[in-house]
C-alpha cells in the first residue's frame, strides 16, 4: 500500500484522481497540503503565453496545408481528421526533444518533409521545452503515481526525477497466481468465483483488461453474482455530446442518412419521418405534396388503407418540415445552442458539464469556421469527448486496463494474458512508422522496447497479490498461446482451473391457463378466423399464440418474394375473367396485363421503379410457361369457369361458442349439377390423408364442404394447381452395370413427354364421376387408393376441427411444432431453443383392424 506524503504534490492521470482523493482520506483524513494533478497540468505552469489548444491546432494546420503542392503523397489527405491528428503528435515529439531536421531520403520522406516544413512554424507550447528544461526548481515535494506512461509523458518524468521528484509507490509483491481457463468468457466467471472464495473485500480490488471488448462480459457477470463495481472510462448517461454531433453531421452533409440519425437523436418520438423517407428517399429535399394528388388504383400490392396510411405519412412529414424550417438554415452555433437546451427540461449536471465542454471547444474555432466542410474536425473532437469519459464516483471492484495498474489497490486481476494481447508493446504505426521514425532522432526502437518491458513488470508488481488469467481459446474457439514473457517472469506455467457455470437455461412455461385461453381467442364467445389459422395452430402452437394471441406482425417490405405468389393469383384471375381462351395469349398480351398491375405502385413508390420492372419481366416470363402447362389442363377440362377469389363463411355451433370460419377460394368451376375446387399454389404442394387428419391440410376440405352447402351442388373434387415453372431434369438413359456387359437404356421422347405430365399432374382429391368434364382422366385424377370418401372427409373434418378448437382453448402453447415448421417463420429468431420438432398428432379416431 502507498504511503501518501504531507505537504505533496501528486501527479496522475485524471482517470485515477478519484482512487487518490480516497486513499488520501483514508490516511490523511482531509487534503490539507495534498495537491493532485495531471502531468499535463502541471508542467503547464512552466510555459509562459496563452497556448492554442488541440483543436485550434489541427484548424491552422488545416489551412496550412492548403499550400501543399498537387504532387505531394499526402494531398488527398490534407484536411483529413487522423491526417491532421497525427502530424500534430509527431510534431509535439519531434519538438519535446528538439528535433528541427527530418529525413528526406525516399519519396515519402521528401512528401513529408514538405508537409512538416508548412506546419513546425506554427507555434505549439512544445516549443518552449528548452525554456522549461533550464526553469525547473528543486522537486523534492512532487510525486509521480507510478504506473505505465507514453513515450512522451517518460521523457518529462524521467527530467523531472533528475530534479528530485519520486515514484509514488513501491513493488510489494508477495503472491503470483497464474491461471489458464477454458475460453474468454470463463475467465470471467473464474475471476467473480476467486472473489467469493477468498472472501475478498470489492475495495480491493483493481481487474486490467488486456481486450477491452471483454468489459462487457465482465460487468454482467459481476452483477450476476452481485458484486460492486465501476469502471474507469464510465458510459456516461448524457445525450448532449451525441445531440450535438448529430446537428453538426447534418450541417455538413445535409443528406438523408445524416437527417435520419438527427431525427433518431433528437426527435426520438418522431420516427414516422424515418418510416416516410425510408419509403419515399427521392422526396427527401422536396417539400412539395406527391402522394395526395395520386387517385387510388385497385391493385394486388398496395391495398387502400396502405395507401392511405402512405398519404398520412406524408402530410405528417411535411407539416413537420414546416415546422422546423431552421434545421435547413445556414450554420449559426447560437441557433443550435439554444435549440439543444430547449430539448432538455430537467437538466443534470453531466448535461451542463457535456454542453460547456461543447461550447468550449466551438469558442476556440468558431473564427476558423467559415463553412459547412470545416465542421469535420469539430465534430471529431467532440467524438473524443464523447468517448473520454471519467467515473465521477467509484465503489467496488475498479475495472480498467493494463495501464492503469497502480499500489492504490492490492489485489490486481490482469486478464486476457494471451501471446497476441501480451505484452502487447506500443510501436510507432501509420504515416510515421517505425521505419520513419528510425531516420529521425528520436529514441531507437530497441531502447523504446526496453524501457516498455522494465515498465510493465515493474507495475505489476506494485500490488500485493497478483492474479494473471489466460483464456485458452476466444468467444468462437479459436485457440490461444500462452505468453511467453509472462512464463518467463513467473518462471512457471500456467494451471488450468474452472468452475461451473452459474447461468443454466430453463426451457420457459409459456402454455397458457384455460381462462386466459378462452379470453384471447374466444373473445365475445366467438372463434373467428380462416382455416389456415387453424393449420397454423397444427404445425406450431406457439407460433398460433404470437400471431393471433399478442398480434405480433413481421415487417413488411415491398421487395419480399412472397409477394409474386398473390401477384401471380391475382394477374391469373383477371386475365382469366377477360379472356375465355386465356392459356393461349401472346407474351406481350401478358405483359400489358402484368404491367397493368405494378402500374399504381409505380406511381406511388418511385425508388422501387426499377425492382418492379425487373418483376414485370420476371412474372410475365413465369406466366407464359405456367400458360403453357394449364393450356394441356383447359383442353381437357370442360367444366366452366364460374367463380374466382370467392369470399365464403362457415359458421356452426362447438360448446358454448360460434365457430365462423372464412376465406377466398381462388377457383370454382362448376356445371349445372356439380362444381370442382381449385386452388393456386406458387410451389408444388401435395395434399395426404395423414396431413389432413392432423389438421396440416384443412383448405381444399374446407372449401369443399363450404360450397357445397352454399351452392347445394355435387363436389367432383378438389385440386392444388401448381404455379411452378422450374425446370424437369432430362435424363438422357439409365445404365445398368449389374450385368457383366454394362447396358445403357435410352430414354426416348414419348418417355420423357410421359415422366413431365405425370409430374405436372394436378394433386386433390376427387370425389364423384368427372369423366364426363374431361377427356383423359388420368391425367390429372389421383389413383383411387389414396383418394377418401366425401363422407369419410365430413366426418374426420369435423373431428379435426373439433380436436384443434380444444387444444387451443385449453391453452397449449409450447413451441412443438412439426418438421420445417420453422423454415419460414416469421418467429424463429424469438422462439430460440426452446422448440421442439415432434411428428404431427392425428385427431381422428381409427377404428381397430
Amino acid at each position: 500500500m502507498i504511503q501518501i506524503p504531507d505537504n505533496s504534490t501528486i501527479l496522475a492521470p485524471a482517470t485515477l484522481h478519484l482512487s487518490l482523493y480516497k486513499e488520501i482520506l483514508k490516511q490523511k483524513r482531509d487534503c490539507l497540503g495534498i495537491q493532485v494533478l495531471t502531468l499535463s497540468s502541471w508542467l503547464s505552469s512552466f510555459y509562459h503565453g496563452q497556448t492554442k489548444s488541440d483543436i485550434e491546432i489541427l484548424y491552422l494546420y488545416k489551412e496550412a496545408l492548403k499550400n501543399t503542392s498537387l504532387s505531394n503523397a499526402f494531398y488527398s489527405s490534407k484536411e483529413d481528421y487522423d491526417f491532421l491528428n497525427a502530424c500534430l503528435d509527431f510534431i509535439k515529439m519531434a519538438k519535446t526533444y528538439q528535433i528541427h531536421k527530418f529525413p528526406c531520403s525516399t519519396q515519402k520522406e521528401k512528401d513529408l518533409n514538405e508537409i512538416l516544413n508548412l506546419l513546425y512554424p506554427i507555434q505549439l507550447k512544445e516549443d518552449q521545452t528548452k525554456d522549461v528544461l533550464s526553469s525547473l526548481p528543486n522537486l523534492e515535494n512532487v510525486y509521480i503515481l507510478k504506473k505505465e506512461y507514453s513515450q512522451l509523458d517518460n521523457y518529462w518524468i524521467q527530467v523531472l526525477m533528475d530534479h528530485g521528484a519520486k515514484w509514488l509507490g513501491e513493488n510489494q509483491l508477495c503472491q503470483t497466481h497464474y491461471y489458464s481457463v477454458a475460453n474468454a468468457r470463463k475467465q470471467m466467471e473464474v475471476l467473480a468465483n476467486l472473489i467469493i472464495e477468498n472472501d475478498y473485500l470489492a475495495d480491493d480490488i483493481f481487474v486490467a483488461l488486456n481486450n477491452a471488448s471483454d468489459e462487457s462480459v465482465l460487468t454482467q457477470i459481476l452483477t450476476a453474482h452481485k458484486i460492486p463495481f465501476t469502471t474507469i472510462q464510465e458510459t456516461h448517461i448524457t445525450s448532449i455530446y451525441n445531440e450535438w454531433i448529430s446537428y453538426l453531421t447534418w450541417i455538413k452533409d445535409m443528406d438523408l442518412k445524416s437527417f435520419i440519425n438527427l431525427i433518431q437523436t433528437l426527435y426520438p418520438h418522431d420516427n414516422y419521418l424515418i418510416q416516410y423517407y425510408t419509403l419515399f428517399p427521392e422526396k427527401f429535399f422536396k417539400f412539395e405534396p406527391h402522394l395526395s394528388i395520386i387517385s387510388y388504383e385497385e391493385n394486388e400490392i398496395i391495398n387502400s388503407y396502405q395507401f392511405e396510411s402512405y398519404q398520412r405519412l406524408e402530410q405528417q412529414a411535411l407539416e413537420w418540415i414546416h415546422n422546423h424550417a431552421f434545421l435547413f438554415h445556414a450554420l449559426d452555433f447560437i441557433e443550435i445552442a439554444k435549440h439543444i437546451q430547449n430539448l432538455h427540461e430537467h437538466v443534470s449536471k453531466e448535461d451542463l458539464n457535456a454542453f460547456n465542454d461543447v461550447m468550449s471547444l466551438i469558442q476556440d474555432v468558431h473564427t476558423h469556421i467559415h463553412n459547412a466542410d470545416d465542421l469535420d474536425i469539430l465534430i471529431h473532437q467532440i467524438q473524443n469527448l464523447s468517448a473520454n469519459q471519467k467515473a465521477n464516483t467509484i465503489e467496488g471492484v475498479l475495472i480498467g486496463s493494463r495501464q492503469d495498474i497502480t499500489s492504490l489497490r492490492p489485489i490486481v486481476f490482469l486478464t486476457g494474458t494471451n501471446a497476441n494481447a501480451f505484452p502487447s508493446l506500443k510501436l510507432h504505426s501509420g504515416i510515421f512508422d517505425e521505419a520513419y521514425v528510425k531516420s529521425t532522432n528520436l529514441p531507437n526502437l530497441e531502447t523504446r522496447i526496453q524501457n516498455q518491458q522494465t515498465q510493465i513488470f515493474d507495475c505489476l508488481s506494485l500490488c500485493e497479490t497478483l492474479y494473471i488469467l489466460y483464456p485458452q481459446s476466444d468467444y468462437q474457439g479459436k485457440n490461444y498461446e500462452s505468453s511467453s514473457e509472462i512464463e518467463n517472469w513467473i518462471q512457471t506455467k500456467p494451471k488450468f482451473i474452472t468452475t461451473p457455470d452459474s447461468f443454466n437455461w430453463t426451457t420457459p412455461s409459456i402454455d397458457l391457463n384455460e381462462t386466459s385461453a378462452k379470453a384471447i381467442f374466444f373473445k365475445d364467445n366467438h372463434f373467428k378466423g380462416s382455416i389456415s389459422r387453424l393449420e397454423s395452430y397444427a404445425r406450431c402452437p406457439f407460433s398460433h399464440a404470437l400471431k393471433y394471441g399478442l398480434f405480433l406482425k413481421e415487417k413488411e417490405d415491398i421487395t419480399d418474394i412472397r409477394i409474386r405468389g398473390s401477384i401471380l393469383h391475382h394477374v391469373l384471375e383477371m386475365i382469366s375473367k377477360d379472356k375465355q381462351d386465356y392459356t393461349s395469349l401472346s407474351k406481350e398480351e401478358i405483359y400489358q396485363y402484368v404491367r397493368k398491375e405494378f402500374a399504381f405502385a409505380k406511381k406511388v413508390l418511385l425508388q422501387q421503379v426499377t425492382w418492379f420492372n425487373s418483376q414485370i419481366e420476371e412474372i410475365t416470363d413465369k406466366l407464359v410457361l405456367i400458360f403453357e402447362q394449364l393450356h394441356s389442363f383447359e383442353t381437357n377440362w370442360h367444366m366452366n369457369i364460374d367463380k374466382q377469389e370467392h369470399k365464403f363463411s362457415y359458421s356452426y355451433p362447438w360448446n358454448e361458442y360460434t365457430i365462423d370460419l372464412y376465406g377466398y377460394i381462388d377457383r370454382i368451376d362448376s356445371s349445372n349439377t356439380s362444381f370442382c375446387i381449385f386452388d393456386y399454389k406458387s410451389s408444388d404442394k401435395d395434399i395426404n390423408l395423414n396431413e389432413f387428419e392432423s389438421g396440416l391440410a384443412l383448405q381444399l376440405a374446407t372449401y369443399t364442404l363450404a360450397y357445397e352447402k352454399e351452392s347445394n351442388l355435387i363436389p367432383v373434387g378438389c385440386f392444388y394447381i401448381a404455379l411452378r415453372t422450374s425446370p424437369e431434369t432430362l435424363t438422357y438413359g439409365k445404365l445398368n452395370y449389374r450385368k457383366k456387359v454394362p447396358e445403357l437404356n435410352v430414354i426416348n421422347e414419348p418417355d420423357m413427354l410421359e415422366t413431365f405430365t405425370k409430374n405436372r399432374k394436378l394433386k386433390g382429391w376427387h370425389f364423384n364421376d368427372a369423366s364426363i368434364y374431361c377427356d383423359d382422366i388420368k391425367q390429372y385424377m389421383p389413383v383411387k387408393k389414396t383418394n377418401p370418401a366425401l363422407e369419410t372427409i365430413k366426418s374426420e373434418w369435423s373431428q379435426v376441427i373439433d380436436s384443434l378448437l380444444e387444444d387451443i382453448s385449453s391453452g397449449q402453447a409450447l413451441p412443438n411444432h412439426v418438421k420445417d415448421a420453422c423454415k419460414y417463420c416469421a418467429y424463429r429468431s424469438i422462439c430460440r431453443n426452446s422448440a421442439n420438432e415432434v411428428e404431427p398428432k392425428l385427431r381422428v379416431e381409427k377404428e381397430e383392424e
